[in-house]
């Protein structure tokens, strides 16, 4: 069984993705290209307003035509569709939707045929893939 989480691992946790997402955006930040969130959820949100790279997200994209069109509270990023990358100079995209991540990736490579950089939050960790 799985013990409930503390509020000294739950800051220790949000620490670490705050330090992985500003190394990725670190490495990934190139002029020609776009950093672009995926995912518009009180999950992103949080990380984007609490991580420090909300200046370097050029937009968030999301497949629900309801938050497309939309700014994210806090950090006022827009929420586009996902139609957008295509064509898109995109340099990296970092994945905040944790029960989603692995759909989301395989879109981005197959449907949008995207190989950038992808740094996918889940389980309190970045992965980069």
């Amino acid at each position: 069984a799985e013990t409930a989480p503390t509020p000294t691992s739950l800051r220790s946790g949000m620490e670490r993705i705050n330090a992985d997402l500003m190394a990725f955006v670190a490495k990934n930040h190139v002029s020609s290209g776009k950093i672009v969130v995926w995912g518009a959820s009180h999950q992103s949100f949080t990380i984007l307003t609490s991580s420090g790279i909300v200046g370097d997200i050029s937009y968030i994209v999301d497949s629900a035509p309801f938050k497309q069109g939309r700014y994210s509270p806090v950090s006022h990023c827009a929420i586009r569709s996902p139609d957008v990358l295509v064509g898109e100079a995109v340099s990296a995209i970092i994945i905040i939707a944790p029960p989603y991540a692995d759909e989301i990736q395989k879109i981005i490579r197959a449907d949008y045929s995207i190989h950038c950089p992808l740094a996918i939050v889940r389980k309190g960790r970045v992965e980069v893939a």
